[in-house]
């Protein structure tokens, strides 16, 4: 590759990133903002200066894997705008399905899904069908390939299993705009949990207390972590849009309270003395917005 196609090819790179970031950032912002602190947003804009930097040290490989991953996003996302957005911005046309598509078609070919990994791909090919109002044949085709991949789990019967009377359930929630699934690990147990034997569970885990909203919509929790100088004292909020930390203060299970003052207002009564790492007073998810309310002794 000579200099001049080296750098034509650069240039592209940077007019396909600039528009696929530019994108993010109209399209897939807002989940939670913390203040004026958009996470995503943040993130989205520190990848254009990583994509003016790797153009400046002709980092063409980077380049391409960035891109590649930008495009999975959307994929993976079903969007079915982002073709006409980059055609019209860049001149350039991307079919992020186009991948997809090969795939699922040999899965057809083969009459049966063999395995997850396949199963996610038919499944997100066929929302991209019914979202362009594809032929009703191609979507049918997709459908019987599902439903032949879950019968063996319908039809297992439940006695072959030993009767489980409580599932303890661990969720990992990604941040928020990360493109990572929600991660939840169960425990089956035979020994149905009281209340209290639960509660010294939530304990061990770190939970302090947790309170829903009036209108049972969004979720705050208390937490303590770590140990000695490193312990942290946490209040989280759990909104449609994702979660984060709304307060942080150094120090082993301190006696902070959150509570719901209403649906839009949280009240975290809390003391001057204590070491604050991290103190919010608004949050939004989208159009939801929650306040902040801070009572200290």
């Amino acid at each position: 590759m000579t200099d001049e196609e080296k750098q034509a090819e650069i240039e592209k790179h940077r007019i396909l990133l600039f528009a696929i970031l530019d994108y993010h950032l109209e399209y897939y912002t807002g989940s939670m903002v913390f203040d004026q602190w958009d996470p995503a947003a943040d993130f989205y804009l520190q990848e254009k200066q990583r994509t003016e930097k790797d153009c400046q040290e002709f980092r063409i490989d980077i380049l391409q894997q960035r891109l590649d991953r930008f495009v999975k996003r959307l994929r993976d996302r079903v969007d079915l705008n982002f073709g006409n957005y980059i055609k019209e911005r860049t001149g350039y046309e991307i079919d992020i399905f186009a991948d997809l598509r090969h795939e699922v078609a040999t899965i057809a070919s083969k009459g049966k899904i063999e395995n997850d990994e396949e199963l996610k791909s038919v499944d997100i090919m066929l929302q991209v069908y019914r979202g362009m109002s594809a032929d009703k044949e191609q979507i049918d085709i997709l459908v019987n390939l599902i439903d032949e991949r879950k019968k063996p789990y319908e039809v297992i019967s439940k006695t072959e299993f030993p009767e489980v009377k409580h599932v303890i359930v661990q969720v990992a929630i990604p941040p928020p705009d990360s493109n990572y699934p929600v991660m939840a690990d169960t425990v089956g147990t035979s020994k149905e949990l009281s209340e209290a034997e639960f509660a010294e569970l939530q304990r061990k885990n770190g939970l302090l207390s947790e309170a829903r909203s009036p209108d049972n919509r969004r979720q705050i929790m208390t937490r303590t972590n770590g140990s000695t100088q490193n312990a942290l004292t946490e209040v989280s909020i759990l909104l449609k849009g994702g979660s984060g930390c709304i307060y942080c203060a150094k120090g082993t299970s301190l006696p902070i309270k959150a509570y719901w003052k209403d649906n839009n207002t949280v009240v975290i009564e809390t003391r001057k003395e204590y070491i604050v790492d991290i103190r919010h007073e608004k949050v939004r998810s989208f159009e939801d917005v929650v306040k902040i309310e801070y009572i200290e002794s």
